[in-house]
């Protein structure tokens, strides 16, 4: 509930259409609450009504190209401004007044020359979220309304993050209190925050991969058919989200197949097809019908712009490589506004160190046995969709900058349906120096303390350059910000004063909390029986023994309920 909170912290925060293609993201909701359609791919137009929507909400004055880097207002400490362009500055643009602002009404008859490029992806979500504003009454509402609605409608999509988070943890080998702390993480991500709270349909990604991840750690850890039934079912939702969520069959599967508990590679491989193919039949028809229609998984929605073929390798690698990482921590707006570099690059070489040390040093003590349980492949699999997905952004990316010079989609939100596995991953690298704290308290509030200083830090840069204020409190123009938003400042008082107290959430929860078993196979935490902690064999074996100790676990089940 914390996270959920700060997000919406995030959506009040965040002017209108100032996120990653959120004007054609909400021109898709409008189009399919009010006529149900889908268009070809790269046939759907903008709405009239979202590009005055949008030249309203300050982020473009223009008629035509309206959401090109050049005809695009740019907030303060911006890319473009920093290196000389001749943008528009945000603080200065024109807002209009919530009073005045348009109602956000579709129709057919009115339409622009800008593409909607967003039908190349399955409508589910804009079908979910057309139909959510519609039962709430909000056809008739002003924009920057339907705006706010559906940023929050987006985050409650993304609700599993948390609890997939403290779940996952727990099947590494996690305590409670740990995994509580781990889950604490997720605040030390501001791209993640700063995208779930806008208009796309990368929350329903998100959202569905957190559970997808979570049934992954089941299936790696218990491989029982629940764990085939949840991996199956999220990975045939989450195929309805976009194209860049189909290597997740990759993880779902691989969980399956690294568990020798299942027993033999057969049964292995026939409980990874069985997941796999539950998702096919639930998710892979829209993938189907463009292979069979386009001859391509995704076809273009958009045309680039010809820039010149490009053939200098190494720039590619850099720009690539930095551009991936720096959209995956921390640069917003339409990725013109970078956190700084130094944040930037101690949260990324902080997490790839975590990672590399997590799953090198994965030999887990599993209770009273001699025999540490090998962690390393199952640890792997996990966080296995980001180089898959990373490397195919790359290659289509290097396609795209060959034929027109340019770098697209090289963003980090597509590698966000599988955060819950990077940060549980990662938090293993320091939870056994938490499990052997003991009984203090302290320890387990400093991944809180460290993650809720980021995001706390993070949002405070944001609102400075989207309403700087040389005497304002803070730093920002809270006058400015009510206009932008649409509402009044004691609305705006009560979001600060919401997020200080998640942050504090964040920090005090596991400090509150007393710990308990992890849900893992043994874990740091002492198990109750020797019979449940079991060396990892070929199946049959442990089936067999399993059958042996049956009556010793029995009566100890009956004991400890007495």
């Amino acid at each position: 509930m914390a996270f959920l909170l700060w997000q919406i912290v995030w959506a009040v925060a965040t002017p209108g259409f100032r996120t990653p293609d959120e004007p054609a993201h909400y021109n898709s909701v409008l189009r399919m609450a009010a006529t149900g359609q889908w268009p070809t791919p790269g046939e759907a137009a903008l709405n009239q009504t979202v590009a005055d929507a949008a030249r309203e909400s300050g982020l473009t004055t223009v008629e035509q190209d309206l959401f090109s880097q050049a005809n695009r207002s740019e907030v303060a400490g911006g890319d473009v401004q920093a290196n000389g362009g001749d943008v528009l500055p945000y603080p200065e643009a024109l807002i209009v007044e919530h009073g005045q602002r348009s109602v956000g009404m579709y129709s057919d008859a009115e339409v622009t020359g800008e593409r909607d490029q967003m039908t190349q992806h399955p409508p589910l979500y804009y079908w979910l979220a057309g139909k959510a504003l519609r039962l709430a009454g909000g056809m008739e509402w002003t924009w920057d309304r339907q705006l706010l609605f559906l940023r929050i409608f987006g985050i409650f999509l993304t609700a599993p993050l948390v609890p997939c988070l403290v779940y996952t943890a727990c099947r590494l080998g996690a305590g409670r209190r740990c995994a509580l702390a781990i889950a604490a993480t997720v605040f030390l991500v501001p791209q993640l925050a700063f995208n779930t709270a806008a208009v796309t349909n990368d929350d329903l990604a998100i959202g569905a991969g957190a559970v997808a991840i979570a049934a992954s750690a089941a299936a790696a850890y218990s491989g029982s058919w629940y764990a085939v039934f949840a991996s199956g079912t999220a990975l045939g939702v989450g195929l309805w989200s976009k194209g860049t969520f189909i290597p997740m069959g990759l993880v779902v599967g691989c969980a399956f197949l690294v568990n020798p508990r299942i027993g033999s590679c057969g049964r292995r491989l026939l409980r990874a097809l069985a997941a796999g193919g539950m998702g096919v039949l639930l998710g892979g028809f829209w993938w189907g019908r463009n292979l069979v229609l386009y001859g391509v998984l995704q076809p273009a929605g958009l045309e680039r712009t010809q820039s010149g073929e490009g053939s200098d390798v190494f720039y590619f690698i850099q720009a690539s490589l930095r551009g991936l990482a720096d959209t995956s921590w921390g640069r917003l707006g339409w990725l013109e506004f970078p956190l700084p570099q130094p944040l930037l690059l101690a949260l990324q070489l902080g997490a790839l160190g975590c990672l590399t040390w997590a799953v090198t040093h994965a030999r887990v003590p599993e209770g009273e046995t001699d025999q540490p349980r090998d962690d390393r492949l199952r640890r792997a699999v996990l966080i296995l969709f980001y180089p898959a997905t990373g490397a195919l952004l790359i290659v289509q990316a290097w396609t795209a900058y060959t034929q027109t010079g340019t770098l697209p989609g090289l963003q980090g939100r597509y590698l966000f349906p599988a955060v819950v596995g990077m940060l549980a991953v990662a938090g293993m690298a320091w939870a056994p120096r938490l499990e052997r704290s003991g009984e203090r308290n302290w320890p387990y509030m400093i991944p809180g303390i460290i993650s809720s200083s980021v995001a706390g830090y993070s949002l405070l840069l944001w609102l400075r350059a989207c309403y700087p204020a040389e005497e304002g409190r803070l730093g920002v123009d809270w006058l400015r910000w009510s206009v932008a938003s649409g509402l009044g400042l004691w609305w705006l008082r009560l979001a600060a004063v919401l997020g200080v107290g998640m942050l504090l959430v964040a920090v005090l929860t596991p400090f509150l909390f007393r710990d308990g078993r992890a849900r893992g196979d043994g874990g740091y935490a002492q198990t109750l029986s020797p019979a449940l902690a079991m060396p990892e064999k070929d199946g049959d074996t442990v089936q067999q023994e399993a059958r042996v100790e049956r009556p010793h676990r029995e009566r100890y089940r009956s004991e400890e309920r007495g």
